[in-house]
């Protein structure tokens, strides 16, 4: 799979894989990163359910579980990254979710 880091004070992904590395800053509208020369943008992850679009086209989507994560749907195009990215946004929304039911 390789190696996932969540930097919560950067609010950062960092995903490192034998198949290339991969980084995504996360904004408060349009985040997006790119992949062997495609664009692709992370859709808004409400209640945990996170999209990740090329333009229209959904090529990733899952849900965190309490044993996990499920991935709902991937894509040729992220196949060989989907198991560690889809880790990385499940550590973003557990992160997130431990900051709010910490007040701060």
């Amino acid at each position: 799979m390789g190696r996932v880091l969540y930097d919560g004070l950067r609010d950062r992904i960092s995903v490192v894989t034998i198949d290339g590395t991969l980084d995504i800053r996360f904004r408060w509208r349009r985040t997006s990163f790119e992949w062997r020369g495609r664009r692709y943008a992370v859709g808004r992850m409400l209640w945990g359910h996170f999209t990740i679009t090329e333009g229209t086209r959904i090529v990733a989507s899952g849900t965190p579980t309490m044993s996990g994560v499920r991935l709902d749907d991937v894509m040729a195009d992220l196949e060989p990254i989907a198991r560690a990215l889809v880790l990385a946004l499940a550590l973003r929304v557990v992160a997130f979710g431990v900051a709010v039911a910490a007040g701060g």
